[in-house]
């Protein structure tokens, strides 16, 4: 016997007219003369890499940021042309395979250079594997200190790395999003005072920087969160005009009407006030509903904000649709989109869940069936 594929009835609508819309949006913010490298690391942030990559390319973008070889390999596979730049860890032992691909990967130690060149002797015909200088300005996460860089640059322009291409820089502002401005100007000043080579490409800015410091666009700004539409409107005016990319709807596919003094879920964390109807939802934790949502966050229902009941549990979660008028099962509920004159978005999950919009799109499980609003009119 078979299955039909994606049986259960949640799904994931990415709008690809929105994203597009944010990508101009983008553009704007880094004005004439600046590139806009999209950061489509882990799954495009939970929206499906090779159709978000696709969709931006169609609407100009030439620049991608993945974290992984693997990632942009795939998108190459899908027909990605632009610049693709891994911002983290390769080893160099996958040197030939990303100068095959003409993938350019980011370098933060003069040692991981000499073994990336061994590792292609023996390779002809390959492009030159294109590196990316990461400066570690303030993030203590990855980078050369900015005193190592000039030996560093010393080298390309020797030719101490045969076969390895200085194709551009970058740095990692680790407060652009905080009310910590003296922070991202030091790391600004630390980065742009560097003895660069007159034309390389630099790049500093992330989402918020680009909306929040001028100074910090540089050649390029990296944008992630604003292309997704979750950008903290309060970082500029701009990032008021963002559209939400990703919306999640499910179905009602149980009703019951409790008593007052019953337990719902797990624990029975909620006990019931009044005489309630509850709707079970096919959707849980494993899907990525945050568990910390549980007795917090609101589903919409008929355009009526419901909020869920008791602990989320692994694959459902019920909710009181007492004040639904008509409520059926089949019913469509919305867990992150609009409904009426109701929306619930990523940033609202994030603040009840003690979390970031970037940790809640990211959490989306394979299991959900992404489907495409726009596609081929992005």
């Amino acid at each position: 016997m078979s299955v039909a594929a994606h049986s259960r009835p949640s799904r994931v609508h990415i709008d690809l007219r929105a994203l597009a819309a944010n990508w101009r949006l983008a553009c704007r913010a880094a004005g004439p003369g600046r590139a806009v490298m999209a950061v489509v690391k882990a799954d495009a942030y939970g929206h499906g890499a090779e159709a978000v990559a696709l969709a931006l390319q169609a609407a100009g973008c030439r620049h991608f940021g993945l974290a992984a070889l693997e990632e942009a390999l795939q998108l190459r596979r899908a027909g990605i042309r632009g610049e693709l730049l891994v911002l983290g860890p390769v080893h160099p032992s996958h040197a030939a395979e990303a100068a095959r691909a003409r993938v350019s990967l980011s370098v933060w130690d003069r040692a991981y250079l000499s073994r990336a060149q061994r590792a292609l002797r023996g390779h002809r015909g390959l492009p030159p594997l294109r590196m990316a200088i990461k400066v570690d300005t303030g993030m203590a996460r990855l980078g050369f200190m900015p005193s190592e860089v000039p030996l560093a640059l010393q080298g390309f322009a020797r030719g101490s790395w045969p076969g390895l291409a200085l194709a551009s820089a970058f740095t990692h502002l680790a407060c652009a999003d905080e009310r910590k401005a003296q922070a991202t100007q030091a790391q600004l000043g630390a980065f742009v005072s560097l003895p660069w080579p007159a034309g390389l490409p630099l790049h500093a800015a992330n989402s918020a920087a680009l909306l929040r410091y001028p100074q910090s666009r540089l050649s390029m700004a990296r944008c992630g969160i604003l292309l997704y539409g979750a950008a903290d409107p309060a970082w500029s005016p701009l990032a008021r005009q963002q559209q939400p990319v990703l919306s999640l709807a499910t179905q009602v596919v149980a009703l019951r009407r409790l008593p007052k003094g019953r337990g719902v879920s797990y624990g029975h964390t909620f006990i019931t006030r009044r005489p309630t109807t509850v709707a079970t939802l096919a959707i849980g934790y494993a899907d990525g509903l945050p568990r910390a949502l549980s007795n917090k966050a609101e589903v919409l229902l008929g355009g009526r904000r419901c909020r869920i009941l008791g602990r989320v549990c692994m694959d459902l979660c019920m909710a009181d649709a007492s004040a639904v008028p008509g409520v059926r099962l089949g019913q469509q509920a919305v867990l992150l989109g609009r409904q009426g004159q109701e929306q619930v978005t990523a940033r609202e999950w994030a603040g009840l869940a003690g979390t970031i919009p970037y940790e809640v799109l990211c959490g989306f499980s394979a299991r959900l069936p992404r489907e495409l609003i726009g596609a081929g009119r992005a």
